[in-house]
């Protein structure tokens, strides 16, 4: 700086090089005393000056700039602003000079955006383009001259923070909105989907939702759809949806040189990461009703519409404001609040986040919104997501003071300043006021105060204000020290021996074990689990499984560590209450405890993930997800059957080498229908005879080699020839001559059931082409009756007469009854029979659509799916190795619990009730 001017002489120096002679002293000397003058009330420096010189020369013509300068001072005055305040919006001006004479224009930085009309010119200038990236190309130039204007507004003080972040918000809206619009129009296009594709609702949440955007928030969405009755798609409505919101994500956050539109993030979905991009308005309703934590309901307040059904939006608040606002909660949502800030600060080393720091924005957002809930289920009128909004109507009934409402909403403003200028600086997305230097001169001169030192004053006054009236709303409420005492537990001395181990490690000796780091850890987790064993039915089990878990570890502080993860160690006590077999896995199993720290347990089964784990590796993870509802019985039968005969193939191409024999799979392994307790079967045929004996000797020697890669999973070759008292691997030949013979009718049902797995698949067609001709040279009424009696001799060997058990396999109407009914058809037609091979229940089911009758065909479908995921759930939950639903009431009382079965639901009778209706169909083609 050169005699207390603003202004250095290097500017003085540029600007003259830049006018090239052009002007006169005299006048030169006048732009820079208007410079200077607009310039007061800035802080200047170097870069301030180059941002300057840099918004000069970008204009055409800088003669006539200056020129109408002089006599329209606000010119200057815009200008000055832009280049002390904002390097982003400079850049913006420098890009695009135009721009700046829109500035020029007060009507046009007064004028008030509108949604509607913003919307009308967005879309008119998107559909002068032929190609998508112009489009986009389109929407991002419209971000940036829209944002300079709200920017330029908010910096001159034209706009009020009120009405900056409203702003900020329609625009964000505008754009948002058409930019999906754009993603669903692409997906349409591509799937020659000609009618409207409109069951959805976008809906914004944060501050977006609240329409209190900053100048770089991200954008948070959670998309739902109504299923259409009738609706003919190219893919199910859930794909196509996740499709269109996969291209936005990309559309709006891909960083090009003329920069991006937001970044877009679907994150706060029901499951998060674990579920699909979006879900039906049902299933987003039960997980509300069911699962939904007080943080959703803190992140529902600002729930508001962006796109696609605006009814079916209203239909969702109307229905989801009842968990958001109860009329009464069971438990205050201030202590978790409350806890929720506390661990924010306690984690971030940022101590000047103004976002974060104590007496910061979140103290304020956080205790709004719990007087919001709290008192939002009897007042409609405070359900508003704007936090300045809802501060005035705390006040307005009283629930605020006068006095922190004032506090609040000054404090507020100060905040959101602060953050705005941050932002605006360099387009970054900050909350860290800088502790020193020109930076904070600026933003201290920026929010009108004469220096840094006066700046931080004020800041300390507002957060210790701000923090007063939180802590008033937030009167510490802590979860009672005897919340331990008050489980009901059966066996309440040997929980009181567990809970002393686990605080400390202490055991028989009743001597400390754990050092102080761990004890201080489990400290900051024993909440939770109290918690969680209050609410079970169950705690005695829960409890002793933990502590054998922890006793089983080398570091109890490892484990205590990542159990700070809330969702994490829920979701592993979810499994210890529930999932009897994955327990006992993780119980006895090292390898299992690794799989479930590194969080490899939530990761969807796929081609990169399964060559590299066991059969019993795979069985804990598919039994954990199934726990947590990440997988359905469907995922289980197919990751098992397919990493099955992946094991399978591998296992004997290592074994023959040559193509003189085939190896194949029967049953629920060829079908792709394996659950935790199936049996694998196998069927090896050679080329010859003196092929067998040799085979014969080599699979004799590998046989326990086999059964150590199948494990848990038994091997059998039962459904060979003479079963048990012959050789393993029979010659084709002789198999042909069996089959024309001596062969069943139910080992061609058997054999329908096959998978090629390896060896020669020329012998493998041979031999199936040879079963299939063999089947048709049957009679068909032969075929019937022996598919009948064969029905009627395993449901006799059941024992259901003698127990109230059901069992789900054998019983009639259980899973052989239904299997019975389609072979009866199928196994009679050549054609059908052909398209059966291999195939599974549901391939087979289709196969009869010209056949049955659909309300049948829906009607056998329903019952397969119901018994299978009742066979799963028994399978995981209590561990069985049968398909029989028990007559225990304890274990039936675990199952209903699982399924979330009401008390007045009797399972038993529901399941006897399907099997008897599914039985009467057999019984009408006899």
């Amino acid at each position: 700086m050169l005699d207390n001017k603003i202004l250095s002489s290097d500017f003085h120096d540029n600007l003259l090089k830049l006018l090239e002679g052009s002007v006169s002293l005299s006048k030169f000397e006048t732009i820079i005393s208007r410079l200077e003058l607009a310039l007061k009330g800035y802080f200047v420096n170097q870069k301030s000056e180059t941002n300057l010189l840099r918004i000069i020369s970008s204009n055409y013509d800088k003669i006539s700039f200056f020129n109408d300068a002089l006599i329209y001072s606000h010119h200057l005055e815009i200008i000055c602003a832009l280049a002390s305040t904002s390097n982003y919006l400079t850049d913006i001006v420098v890009r695009n000079p135009e721009y700046l004479y829109q500035l020029f224009d007060d009507n046009f930085l007064k004028e008030k955006l509108d949604y509607q009309k913003c919307k009308e010119e967005l879309v008119l200038g998107i559909n002068k383009f032929k190609y998508l990236e112009t489009k986009l190309n389109y929407i991002r130039n419209f971000k940036r001259r829209y944002i300079l204007r709200i920017g330029t507004s908010d910096i001159l003080g034209i706009s009020s923070l009120k009405t900056t972040i409203s702003e900020l918000s329609i625009l964000a809206n505008t754009l948002l909105s058409s930019l999906f619009e754009l993603s669903i129009k692409e997906i349409k296009e591509k799937y020659s989907i000609t009618y409207d594709l409109n069951n959805y609702a976008l809906c914004s949440l944060g501050k977006l939702g609240g329409n209190e955007l900053n100048y770089s928030s991200d954008a948070d969405f959670i998309l739902f759809y109504e299923n259409k009755e009738n609706e003919i798609l190219p893919k199910n409505i859930e794909e196509i949806l996740s499709e269109a919101v996969i291209n936005f994500i990309r559309y709006s956050s891909e960083v090009t040189e003329k920069g991006f539109v937001y970044r877009v993030d679907f994150r706060l979905r029901p499951d998060g990461k674990n579920s699909s991009l979006c879900g039906s308005i049902n299933d987003y309703l039960r997980y509300y009703e069911s699962r939904g934590e007080d943080w959703e309901r803190q992140m529902l307040i600002k729930i508001n519409f962006c796109s696609g059904d605006q009814q079916l939006y209203h239909r969702f608040t109307n229905y989801i404001n009842r968990f958001v606002y109860p009329a009464s909660f069971t438990q205050s949502p201030i202590n978790q609040i409350r806890k929720m800030k506390e661990n924010i600060e306690r984690r971030s080393l940022a101590k000047d986040n103004v976002k974060l720091f104590f007496g910061g924005i979140r103290d304020i957002e956080f205790s709004v919104q719990a007087l919001q809930m709290i008192n939002g289920g009897n007042n409609k009128e405070l359900r508003s997501g704007n936090t300045l909004d809802a501060i005035n109507l705390l006040s307005g009934y009283k629930i605020l003071s006068l006095s922190e409402a004032e506090i609040y909403t000054t404090s507020y403003i100060f905040y959101r300043r602060i953050e705005h200028f941050l932002q605006l600086m360099n387009n970054n997305q900050t909350h860290l006021i800088p502790t020193e230097g020109e930076i904070l001169e600026k933003l201290s001169r920026y929010t009108g105060f004469k220096d840094s030192v006066v700046f931080k004053n004020k800041l300390a006054d507002f957060r210790n204000k701000v923090r007063t009236v939180f802590n008033t709303i937030l009167v510490e409420n802590k979860i009672s020290k005897n919340s331990f005492d008050r489980t009901k537990f059966i066996d309440r001395k040997r929980a009181d021996k567990n809970l002393i181990y686990l605080q400390s490690g202490s055991g028989l000796l009743e001597q400390k074990e754990f050092d102080n780091r761990t004890i201080l850890l489990f400290s900051e987790i024993e909440k939770i689990l109290f918690n969680y064993l209050k609410k079970s039915k169950s705690p005695d089990n829960i409890l002793e499984n933990f502590v054998r878990l922890i006793k089983s570890q080398n570091f109890p502080s490892i484990w205590y560590n990542e159990f700070k993860d809330t969702n994490f160690l829920i979701a592993l006590l979810k499994n210890l209450e529930y999932n009897k077999r994955g327990t006992e896995y993780l119980l006895l199993n090292k390898k299992a405890g690794e799989i479930l720290l590194t969080r490899r347990v939530f990761n969807q089964i796929n081609k990169e993930l399964a060559p590299n784990l066991t059969l019993e590796e795979l069985s804990f993870i598919l039994s954990f997800q199934f726990t947590l509802r990440l997988s359905n019985f469907k995922k289980i039968s197919e990751s098992i059957s397919t990493h099955t005969n992946f094991i399978l193939n591998r296992f004997f191409s290592n074994i023959f080498i040559d193509s003189d024999c085939f190896v194949a799979t029967l049953g629920s392994t060829a079908t792709g229908s394996m659950t935790f307790n199936s049996d694998i079967d196998l069927l090896i045929v050679s080329i010859n005879p003196k092929k067998s004996i040799e085979l014969n000797k080599i699979i004799s020697n590998k046989i326990e080699d086999l059964k150590k890669v199948v494990s848990p999973f038994s091997v059998d070759f039962r459904l060979r020839p003479e079963g048990k008292s012959s050789q393993l691997i029979w010659d084709i030949e002789n198999y042909i001559k069996y089959l024309k013979s001596r062969a069943r009718i139910w080992e061609f049902q058997a054999l329908s059931k096959i998978r090629f797995v390896s060896g020669s698949i020329d012998l493998y067609d041979k031999f199936v082409n040879e079963m299939i001709h063999e089947l048709m040279n049957r009679n068909n009424e032969d075929i019937k009756r022996e598919i009948l009696e064969m029905q009627k001799k395993i449901s006799s060997e059941s024992f259901s007469h003698i127990t109230n058990s059901i069992n789900l396999k054998k019983q009639n109407g259980g899973f052989l009854t239904l299997e019975f009914y389609l072979n009866y058809f199928i196994m009679t037609d050549l054609k059908l029979f052909k398209k059966s091979i291999g195939k599974n229940y549901y391939y087979r089911l289709k196969l009869l659509k010209n056949i049955l009758a659909p309300n049948l065909i829906s009607q056998l479908r329903n019952t397969f799916e119901e018994l299978k995921k009742l066979e799963i759930t028994l399978q995981v939950v209590l561990n069985t190795r049968n398909s029989i639903l028990p007559e225990d009431k304890e274990k039936i009382r675990s199952i209903n619990e699982f399924n979330r079965i009401k008390k007045d639901q009797n399972l038993t009778k529901r399941i006897s009730e399907l099997m008897k209706a599914a039985y009467r169909l057999i019984q009408l083609i006899k």
